[in-house]
């Protein structure tokens, strides 16, 4: 798996995100296995988030992900778009992390 993401934060407690992704496999599997097993996953995905800050240490976060046939053919992967929302905790604020 390689990938690339890159972000910035327009405003102190709001950021923004970008990322590419793509996972080849680099042999065949051993057997036919069920899709939840993952063997054989192949995808190039693009992402775009953001997310905000609240609190000292709690955030939200969203995230569009996307699956598509770009430099890699897919597959055993689900090629429909994804909306991912989550919960993000910050261990330590930018405060502490830059103080003596």
């Amino acid at each position: 798996m390689t990938g690339l993401e890159i972000g910035f934060r327009p405003a102190e407690k709001f950021y923004l995100k970008s990322s590419w992704t793509a996972l080849a496999s680099l042999g065949a599997p051993k057997e036919n296995v069920p899709f939840f097993r993952g063997e054989g996953t192949e995808f190039t995905a693009a992402s775009l988030g953001a997310g905000w800050q609240f609190g000292q240490h709690l955030g939200l976060v969203i995230e569009y992900w996307r699956s598509f046939d770009f430099l890699i053919d897919p597959k055993n992967v689900y090629l429909g778009p994804t909306l991912n929302l989550g919960v993000s905790y910050q261990i330590k604020s930018g405060e502490e992390h830059h103080s003596k």
